[in-house]
Parts: structure tokens; sequence; C-alpha cells
């Protein structure tokens, strides 16, 4: 966990990117039943996104 937090303290772009994909990602999940459609489809992947780029920096050696 202190991996990830020195990384995105580090890279404050990324952070802010992997938590804007997730944060959609869970606002079209919500809103579903107002739109219909494919949101659940764009709704879990963005938040597959998400949650992938947590873990990225586990993968980055430094």
């Amino acid at each position: 966990m202190k991996k990830i937090e020195n990384y995105f303290s580090k890279h404050i772009s990324y952070n802010s990117a992997i938590h804007l994909l997730a944060g959609m990602g869970i606002g079209i999940l919500l809103t579903n039943p107002l739109f219909g459609g494919h949101t659940v489809r764009w709704g879990l992947g963005l938040l597959a996104l998400g949650l992938l780029g947590h873990l990225y920096p586990f993968l980055v050696k430094k």
C-alpha cells in the first residue's frame, strides 16, 4: 500500500487520471437506470481501468 501512495504522490497527473476514470465508471454505473443502453459496459470498463491503474505501481521497478 505504501508503494502505491509513494508512486501517486510523485506522479500527480497519473493519480488524477486513474481516479477520474474510476469515478466516471462508478458514476455511469449509478446512473444506468436513467440512461440505459450500454452504460454497464462503459461503467465496468472504466472502473476496471481505474482498478488496473492502481496495480501499475506494483509492476514498476524503481
